[in-house]
């Protein structure tokens, strides 16, 4: 994770339905907003790099699995904060 990008990663569904897994479809969306962002929907990795993040932003993202018979429902991440993970917080007191 960085201030601009993440990697996010999951597991493949336990059951795939019937059919093979060949696709996942990732989306993004800004804690507080209505609208979901497309990251790709072309990806059969379960990893992703997801960019344009902005500093001190709270994201959720939401995957779909594809196969042959359809798209099932999302799974959901709870949010994350894009931050670059080598800044350093001071407290004084």
């Amino acid at each position: 994770m960085t201030k601009d990008y993440m990697v996010i990663s999951w597991k493949p569904p336990l059951d795939d339905g019937g059919s093979k897994i060949t696709n996942y479809i990732i989306e993004k969306k800004e804690v507080g907003k209505d609208v979901w962002m497309p990251v790709t929907s072309a990806s059969a990795k379960t990893t992703c790099k997801v960019s344009k993040l902005l500093e001190g932003k709270d994201y959720i993202f939401r995957i779909h699995a594809e196969n042959l018979y359809g798209i099932s429902d999302p799974l959901v991440s709870d949010s994350m904060k894009a931050k670059d993970r080598f800044s350093m917080h001071y407290v004084s007191f």
